[in-house]
């Protein structure tokens, strides 16, 4: 029951950080041009 509920919780925590970094992601590349410098390809 305490196993189930603990990994419930970090479920929910996991899933907030992936859409945080998702959203971080998404303005980032808004604001940056699509090729890194350094990058290979071009």
């Amino acid at each position: 029951m305490a196993a189930r509920n603990l990994r419930d919780r970090l479920t929910e925590k996991i899933a907030a950080y992936e859409s945080t970094i998702a959203e971080y992601q998404q303005r980032a590349g808004a604001a940056l041009p699509n090729r890194l410098p350094g990058d290979a390809r071009s």
